[in-house]
């Protein structure tokens, strides 16, 4: 853990760690172990039954995504994430009684991506209501993911725990436990800094409309367009292995369920020390070069993780993927939330997040069908192929945008990249 970044933070930003750690321990668990391992393990699925699943959880939380960024802008990120934590807590008893019902199972998958979605919405998009300098976000950013990867070492450990004891339906009871301890925390203890000025009823319109806002602040900047783009280049190649993953685990390697928990857990560790590392960089290196160094560094780990049957050989490709994606995940958030105003950055982010998590949809439909001829552990080495390969593809956009001129970072009189004091003029202190 890396304390300098802890010391530099406010009581306010800590509560805020420690109510995404909670919150992200009951997601995380459910996601590794819940749906992937339940879908191939508890149904019996093959790759079609996999990915169907995990096509109703991905396409749910687009829609989440979406949804979700229009409501931070409306309401701010902490009613969000209190509205959509009261929302889970109802999806997850429901969870319980799902047992071998595929299409419960189904319509629970898409209750648990659409909520998901939304929380983890409202975490992500707190940083500019707390901050607004670059080195600021970079501090909130980081504080955020630490606390969420943190998770993804104790979660899915936790959810192999208890697969490997009881029935799968089950882990389904930590995040009910779970998500109202962190929605107190957020209650009691959490509150925003800055309040942007937002539309009246009569200026909203519709949700579409504030949607095709967030659009448009992105077609307009040179700089989110390549956040976009690298956004889906990281996240691309995810979609082969939501749909094979689970299989590679039981057909492949022919280990047990609960194997994906512990696995998982090592990711995590890798996810958590890759925030770490981003946390103690200068401001000056997060920058485009080396978001496309971790996409790059990204692909090399999934190759090495799926390359071999040896499990050590497994581990160390699994952690170089965490570390890559831990890292890059609380960089680019820094990025677009610098170069996106106050008032529409949950518009842009949710934009931007519906996209990437749509596109996981792509490789969710074709990768059964090309595992059919090349075989599960062939298609996943490809999958980390391409992401290699989409990282060379942006390079010479990503060098034009760190060529860019100060003035041209510039959105709305906004000059989020200054260091020292705030210099936000519409969002005074509340």
């Amino acid at each position: 853990m890396n304390f300098k970044v802890l010391v530099r933070a406010t009581i306010n930003e800590r509560w805020l760690m420690l109510a995404n750690l909670i919150s992200e321990m009951g997601l995380a668990s459910v996601f590794f172990v819940g749906f992937a391992g339940y879908a191939a393990y508890g149904f019996g699925g093959d790759t079609r039954i996999v990915a169907l699943v995990m096509f109703v959880l991905h396409f749910s939380a687009m829609l989440g995504a979406a949804i979700g960024g229009t409501v931070v802008d409306r309401i701010g990120p902490r009613k969000t994430v209190l509205v959509a934590g009261a929302i889970m807590f109802v999806a997850c008893i429901f969870g319980q009684f799902v047992d071998n019902r595929f299409y419960l199972f189904l319509a629970f998958a898409a209750a648990f991506g659409f909520t998901a979605a939304m929380i983890r919405m409202g975490y992500a998009s707190f940083a500019p209501y707390l901050e607004r300098n670059k080195s600021g976000l970079q501090k909130v950013n980081g504080l955020i993911t630490i606390g969420a990867y943190s998770a993804v070492i104790i979660g899915p450990a936790l959810g192999g725990l208890i697969t490997s004891q009881f029935p799968a339906p089950r882990v389904f009871l930590l995040t009910l436990t779970l998500i109202p301890i962190s929605l107190i925390l957020i209650a009691l203890r959490v509150r925003e800094e800055y309040t942007p000025k937002r539309k009246s009823k009569d200026e909203r319109g519709t949700p579409l409309n504030e949607f095709f806002e967030g659009v448009g602040v992105i077609r307009r900047s040179r700089s989110l367009r390549f956040y976009l783009l690298a956004a889906v280049a990281m996240i691309f190649s995810f979609g082969a292995f939501d749909a094979l993953e689970s299989v590679f685990y039981k057909s492949v390697l022919q280990v047990e369920m609960h194997w994906m928990g512990w696995m998982g857990a090592l990711l995590g560790l890798g996810l958590v020390l890759g925030a770490v590392a981003l946390s103690v960089l200068p401001g000056k290196m997060v920058s485009a070069r080396l978001l496309l160094i971790l996409i790059a560094l990204n692909g090399i780990g999934c190759v090495v993780y799926v390359a071999t049957h040896n499990m050590v050989i497994l581990g160390i490709g699994n952690f170089i993927t965490g570390f890559a994606l831990g890292a890059f995940m609380p960089m680019i958030r820094t990025l677009i939330q610098a170069d996106s105003p106050l008032e529409s950055s949950g518009r842009v982010w949710g934009t931007i997040d519906m996209m990437r998590i749509g596109l996981l949809t792509l490789p969710l439909a074709v990768s059964p069908f090309i595992a059919d001829f090349l075989g599960v552990q062939n298609t996943l080495i490809a999958a980390g192929v391409l992401t290699i390969v989409l990282a060379f593809v942006l390079a010479p956009m990503g060098l034009r945008v760190d060529a860019r001129k100060k003035d041209q970072r510039l959105i709305a009189q906004v000059d989020p990249l200054a260091e020292g004091a705030d210099s936000v003029k519409e969002s005074p202190k509340t």
